[in-house]
């Protein structure tokens, strides 16, 4: 595993542009935040699976849910709390299997198209398009006469590198089954990437910023109590990075974290992360505050078997390995078997000096230029400049002026917004291939390129 150096990234940009503006802060010590921050948001019968996506016209954010029981039909809670029926699967013997969720995002990961929908039933991985209405056979998780058997499996998407990058997952699908770990590209092509000799799920891909997995999978095992970091390459060996008690998920807290909610509702009322309680039949929401001052930190769930089953934890950013997961959150129940997400954020189309050879060098002024793409589902002449950050985490305050009018520079007849940063205050380096910028603006919304 690959340590001390950034991985090799190609020329990109991310753009994660939410409800409100917080800065990175790593700090020596976490203090840990109590129930009162909980609070439920729907209830629904025999939830499992959670997953955060948008309506059809994607303007409307909104949490899909699995249940772990027969009739296995998949709904979709809305921001005031509303539950509605999506999709119904076909059902499945046993009692209480695990059927996970996700939404392709977009962006660099379009291959899977837009706000489709993805959901696991054991080795097999359905496709549903985002009205609900067509469900088709997506991947079987088999390969080479190795197969996945077990009954329960969980994704997610690497939306962290780019193609082309060998130290990526290269914008595919992970899937955890079993001891396994597979990656599914955009064709349903499968890949077995690692065996384990126990049971791992609840997948994320680390930020590029989580110094001991830059970009690599993080897979949480129930059974050994521990976190575990897994390479792109087949036959990799995977390193163990942190240990917590009933490891069960494991989640990335986002830049610049965004919340749900009706317009009422206050910031502490709204939902930022979203829990499963199988037993209860509810959903659980917590809000942006928790999380504000943790962005690109990683946090683990637990599976209610120990004495911290009401706790999340949080990995250190760095230190000797295996890490130790320090409390982050204290919830006023026991965790089960259900998984969790954060809430949703919009993809748009952006670009780094257009018009020219996309390297990371200002221009005679200085200033480097990124145009933020308008769509059907945002409106540029909404974007507050001033809230905008740009350059190697998307932290870096500096922004120096947009161009005083939107135009359409793409011909695709919508507005878009041309914005100039001091490349000095941005932290970039010329070589560097990967640039991010955030921001505020309503709704949420995220862009890669």
């Amino acid at each position: 595993m690959k340590r001390g150096k950034r991985a090799f990234r190609r020329v990109g940009l991310v753009l994660l542009v939410m409800f409100t503006l917080g800065l990175v802060v790593v700090g020596p010590q976490v203090v840990p935040t109590y129930a009162t921050d909980d609070l439920l948001f729907a209830n629904t019968k025999d939830p499992v699976g959670v997953a955060a996506g948008f309506d059809p016209g994607g303007t409307k954010p909104r949490i899909y849910v699995t249940p772990c029981r027969n009739p296995r039909r998949i709904v979709f809670i809305e921001a005031d709390g509303s539950v509605r029926r999506f999709h119904s699967l076909p059902n499945r013997s046993g009692d209480c299997a695990r059927d996970d969720i996700e939404v392709a995002p977009g962006g660099k990961l379009e291959a899977f198209g837009d706000n489709n929908v993805y959901v696991t039933q054991g080795n097999k991985i359905y496709k549903i398009t985002p009205d609900g209405r067509t469900r088709t056979d997506f991947a079987t998780l088999t390969e080479a006469g190795v197969t996945c058997t077990d009954a329960s499996s969980d994704i997610t998407f690497d939306d962290i590198s780019t193609p082309g990058d060998p130290n990526g997952f290269n914008n595919d699908m992970v899937a955890t089954c079993g001891s396994r770990v597979w990656r599914i590209n955009a064709g349903g092509a499968v890949t077995l990437v690692a065996t384990f000799l126990f049971a791992v799920q609840g997948p994320a891909v680390a930020p590029k910023s989580f110094a001991p997995a830059p970009g690599q999978v993080l897979v949480a095992a129930p059974g050994s109590d521990e976190v575990w970091a897994v390479e792109p390459v087949p036959g990799g060996s995977p390193e163990l990075i942190a240990t917590w008690p009933g490891a069960k998920g494991v989640h990335v807290v986002p830049p610049n974290v965004c919340s749900i909610g009706t317009v009422s509702q206050t910031d502490a009322e709204r939902g930022t992360f979203f829990i499963a309680r199988t037993a209860r039949d509810q959903i659980r929401k917590l809000p942006k505050t928790v999380f504000t001052t943790y962005e690109g930190r990683i946090l683990v769930t637990n599976n209610g078997q120990f004495s911290n089953a009401t706790k999340i934890g949080i990995v250190p950013p760095s230190g000797t390995l295996p890490l130790v997961t320090a409390d982050f959150h204290i919830l006023n129940f026991a965790q089960d078997q259900g998984s969790a997400e954060f809430c949703p954020r919009l993809r748009v189309k952006i670009f780094i000096k257009p018009g020219s050879f996309r390297k990371y060098e200002p221009e005679s002024n200085g200033k480097i230029p990124v145009v933020i793409f308008g769509t059907d589902a945002v409106d540029v002449t909404k974007i507050d400049p001033t809230t905008l950050r740009f350059g190697d985490t998307g932290n870096e305050a500096s922004w120096s002026h947009c161009d005083n009018s939107s135009q359409d520079i793409n011909g695709d007849g919508f507005l878009d917004l041309k914005c100039h940063f001091t490349f000095a205050l941005t932290e970039l380096d010329p070589g560097d291939t990967q640039a991010i910028l955030t921001g505020i603006v309503n709704p949420p919304f995220e862009g890669r390129d």
